[in-house]
């Protein structure tokens, strides 16, 4: 919809809602074919020379297990978009344009492990089956008897569902301006929230970090995804300097026909979620869902997320985080998405010299700088604990029921990379 309210195109209002399918991810059927009987894998123990089982039992009994499942009933995820602008020329050529965008989306991929270790005591030994399953060490027997499918051993089946939703509102600014002989400044910002439980929009096809943590509390993955970027600004200008044909072939070929263009960017950074990782002396780490990849430690209240001091590569405040006290067989109360990361900030330039040889054959001289002022922005901060050691209540994994203390590692929460550093080019446009 869109309505010209004064009738004299100086303001505007527009409008719009719809409704928008998303295709069903291909790797998900293809995973299928690494099950049985398309994929058979025999583990065990054998000699180099001979495949002749060299001790009773030492060959599985199967040929392989089921690694993957996709939801059999057919659902597409859709997404409801819908926004709603007013537009108002503030002055000639200008143009400023404030609006809010949302969208919803439900039935959306999502993946999880079908074989995670249940909650309770299923067994009815006295002992929750999540701390059974971390006592169980390296007795793969004795995890697998405690999976709701461990006919199939102690393994993950990573299966893909259609339950996963997400919620986005912003406020969405822009400003344009037109001026001289096609010289135009433009500028825009979002202040934006991106929440739900699937991370990237469309689901893993994989039972990892994103997977769904405990399957009786899905709404412990809800929160800002990692898409959610809460503030985003960006600038341009582009000045189209004075030809100079009148004047004499020195004054026009050296100093006429230059195009100036400059783009600043900044953004806050993307949603962060903080991991256990792999803990010394627990193989099974902490939760015993029988899912590593996505255990997640406790919150210390009153921390804030954002490191202060120290190295400018420590992104996030390591005294945020703990497993003091951390009751083993449980779920850490640190949610998804809770910090953010590092920001985003860069300024190019880039200089354009038009040179016209004949009314059929141009030449441009190009000169581009990225990042001119050569800001770090950091990426890929490292967000699991991976403690250098804990200490157990019982001092042994087989009886211990919580943490008493432990190390986070030296590196926990310092981003590991940079995006590219100030780069310059320079390049010569021929047009005929």
């Amino acid at each position: 919809m869109a309505w010209d309210v004064s009738g004299n195109g100086k303001t505007a209002i527009r409008a719009g809602l719809g409704r928008f399918y998303l295709r069903e991810s291909l790797q998900g059927g293809l995973n299928l074919g690494f099950n049985p009987p398309f994929n058979l894998a025999q583990a065990g123990s054998r000699m180099l020379d001979s495949n002749v089982e060299p001790f009773p039992g030492a060959f599985s009994a199967n040929q392989g297990i089921p690694s993957y499942g996709v939801d059999p009933e057919g659902n597409f995820g859709s997404n409801w978009q819908w926004n709603v602008f007013v537009a108002r020329e503030i002055v000639r050529n200008t143009t400023l344009e404030v609006g809010y965008v949302g969208s919803k989306g439900k039935g959306l991929g999502w993946t999880y492990d079908a074989n995670q270790v249940p909650a309770g005591d299923n067994n009815h030994n006295g002992v929750p089956d999540r701390l059974d399953f971390i006592h169980a060490g390296s007795n793969s027997d004795a995890r697998a008897a405690l999976r709701p499918y461990g006919v199939f051993g102690n393994s993950a089946i990573g299966f893909r569902g259609h339950d996963g939703s997400t919620n986005y509102h912003s406020l969405q600014t822009q400003l344009v301006s037109r001026f001289g002989r096609g010289s135009q400044f433009q500028a825009s910002y979002t202040w934006s929230r991106m929440i739900g439980d699937v991370q990237n929009g469309s689901g893993e096809d994989s039972a990892g970090a994103n997977a769904v943590s405990l399957l009786e509390n899905p709404d412990l993955d809800h929160g800002p995804t990692s898409t959610h970027r809460k503030h985003v600004f960006n600038a341009s200008v582009v000045l189209a300097l004075p030809e100079l044909a009148d004047k004499t072939g020195f004054v026009k070929n050296v100093l006429g026909g230059w195009e100036v263009g400059t783009i600043a960017q900044a953004s806050s950074g993307r949603a962060l979620t903080v991991f256990t990782g792999a803990i010394p002396g627990l193989p099974n780490r902490v939760s015993g869902t029988g899912l590593n990849a996505n255990q997640r430690p406790n919150r210390v209240v009153g921390e804030p997320c954002a490191a202060s001091g120290g190295p400018q590569e420590q992104i996030l405040n390591p005294a945020a985080w703990t497993l003091t006290g951390f009751e083993l067989g449980t779920f850490g109360n640190s949610g998804r998405g809770i910090c953010d990361g590092p920001g985003f900030f860069q300024v190019d330039l880039a200089f354009y010299k038009n040179i016209t040889f004949t009314h059929r054959v141009k030449a441009q001289l190009r000169f581009e700088v990225f990042n001119v002022t050569n800001h770090v922005n950091f990426i890929n901060v490292n967000t699991s604990l991976n403690p250098t050691s804990v200490t157990l209540d019982t001092g042994r994994a087989a009886t211990a029921t919580r943490i008493t203390g432990f190390t986070p590692s030296g590196s926990f929460g310092q981003a590991t990379a940079t995006r590219d550093p100030r780069q310059a080019q320079f390049g010569i446009k021929l047009m005929f």
